[in-house]
């Protein structure tokens, strides 16, 4: 799916089963400002994805937030989000230049 946002968080939600290690539920929320985690911001949109194992992002800057365990990526003008019967989460599209 192509999402045209500003910035996105990635985080993890608890697991429905807690003997499934393996599996995480995770949520990407779409937002219209640039570090919206610093500013109490609700997101414009919220994409859920129930069982992932692994997520990968190409070519994009990404920052970890080591209190939340989330990652974030601003300055995007589109992403493409794109997930598999393996469970693996592909995170690719275009951010314009930081200044």
């Amino acid at each position: 799916m192509k999402i045209k946002t500003k910035s996105i968080i990635i985080a993890r939600r608890p697991r429905e089963k807690k003997k499934d290690v393996l599996w995480r539920p995770f949520m990407i929320n779409c937002f219209n400002i640039n570090d919206a985690h610093k500013k109490c911001e609700e997101p414009k949109k919220v994409i859920g994805f129930n069982k992932i194992h692994r997520i990968i992002i190409k070519n994009l800057d990404v920052s970890y937030l080591a209190a939340g365990k989330d990652l974030v990526i601003n300055n995007i003008e589109y992403l493409n989000i794109k997930d598999d019967k393996h469970g693996h989460l592909s995170i690719t599209g275009k951010q314009k230049k930081s200044s």
